[in-house]
């Protein structure tokens, strides 16, 4: 459940201009790529690069594993509301 604060900055927020949110968005973006404490970048990348080679090697095996784009987009869809 949202909070009030949410909703009102969500408000404020939606009634920028265009360029406005564009500059917010981008704000908040950079923000959660900010390292997790105790954790280096190289670190991060490393972890999500061992996380990638896994995925395309079960890929590799199986290629039936695949989901098309279409379909992810209607999930995503359906559980984004």
């Amino acid at each position: 459940m949202e909070s009030t604060e949410f909703q009102m900055i969500e408000q404020r927020a939606l009634a920028m201009d265009r360029d406005e949110r564009g500059q917010l968005a981008s704000s908040l973006l950079r923000s959660l790529d900010e390292q997790p404490e105790g954790f280096a970048t190289k670190e991060i990348e490393e972890l999500w690069m061992m996380e990638v080679e896994r995925r395309m090697a079960e890929w590799d095996k199986d290629p039936s594993i695949g989901v098309p784009y279409e379909e992810v987009r209607t999930r995503l869809r359906a559980r984004l509301g």
